[in-house]
């Protein structure tokens, strides 16, 4: 069996559409991998379809599962920090889990994902390696103004984490189970009254508070790793939602956001008729898809 598992939670909407790129890049870079799609509803009869191509069909160790954190509150954030909520039962039977946004693209690198971020997890001495975020404060003034902020406003990255899986779910065992009923709309976190995934940044903000809350040593400065080192941006491969934002197709912008290694790979996968296929399908099924990939091909390719 799989020792490491790639997770990524989906809203019941057109976001599904990622879900065949996403399967399908990770399933590419490490086929030894599995990869679990958790959605907050039910699949999609058109993604449903793409899911049947021979490109999927003809390899195993991935799953969609339906009907997933249905109690939880809707919001901007409530995906991404549902990611740090994974029901245990799907997380424990593996010794490491990826979890990323659905619109990343993966990429096999040497060392690995994994041996990179186990290497961080065993010098930092924690179960968990993401990077902290840039902002120490809050950049939209309603986000605290109006709900009585009281806490240093530190991100931790929740779109790219690698956990070892038993030490991670002992570690931070109280603060899912709190988070668990903050997502209910059962109690706030008792730092300030923001409404479970209110915000875009919620995921990162909730990741580090969890994080604090357990114990755990956080990093200290942006862009740094809990190891104390600078984040390795090649590992952040290619995420597609940079490419809503037209001021990030500008060159200086993109450089500082996505490596050249990324570039020369996401170049090299356009050249890979099966994810072109796919891709030509999901593209079809929605607009916002549509744009991401014209974009992100306009500013790379």
């Amino acid at each position: 069996m799989a020792k490491t598992c790639a997770f990524t939670v989906v809203s019941a909407d057109g976001f599904e559409f990622f879900i065949p790129l996403w399967i399908y890049s990770i399933k590419r870079a490490y086929p030894e991998w599995n990869v679990k799609v958790l959605i907050r509803g039910k699949l999609l009869p058109k993604v449903a379809k793409i899911l049947e191509m021979d490109a999927f069909q003809n390899t195993g160790g991935w799953e969609v599962i339906e009907d997933q954190f249905l109690n939880y509150k809707n919001g901007k954030g409530t995906c991404g920090a549902c990611r740090l909520l994974i029901p245990r039962v799907y997380l424990k039977e593996y010794k490491f889990a990826y979890i990323t946004d659905v619109d990343f693209v993966v990429f096999r690198h040497s060392p690995t994902h994994l041996q990179y971020h186990s290497h961080v997890m065993k010098e930092a001495g924690v179960p968990y390696s993401a990077f902290r975020g840039p902002s120490t404060r809050p950049w939209r003034p309603k986000i605290h103004e109006s709900h009585g902020w009281r806490d240093h406003y530190m991100r931790i990255c929740g779109g790219t984490v690698m956990i070892r899986v038993k030490d991670w779910l002992r570690a931070v065992k109280k603060q899912r189970a709190l988070y668990k009923q903050v997502a209910a709309g059962q109690r706030r976190d008792g730092i300030d009254k923001h409404r479970f995934g209110s915000y875009r940044e919620y995921d990162e903000v909730m990741h580090c508070r969890m994080l604090r809350g357990s114990g755990l040593k956080v990093p200290k400065h942006k862009n740094e790793m809990p190891n104390g080192k600078k984040v390795n941006a090649s590992y952040r491969d290619i995420h597609l939602g940079d490419f809503k934002f037209t001021r990030r197709l500008k060159e200086g912008r993109r450089n500082r956001l996505i490596t050249q290694t990324a570039v020369k790979r996401y170049k090299r996968l356009w050249k890979d008729p099966e994810w072109c296929a796919i891709a030509k399908a999901c593209t079809e099924g929605n607009k916002s898809v549509r744009r991401l990939i014209r974009n992100s091909k306009k500013a790379i390719c």
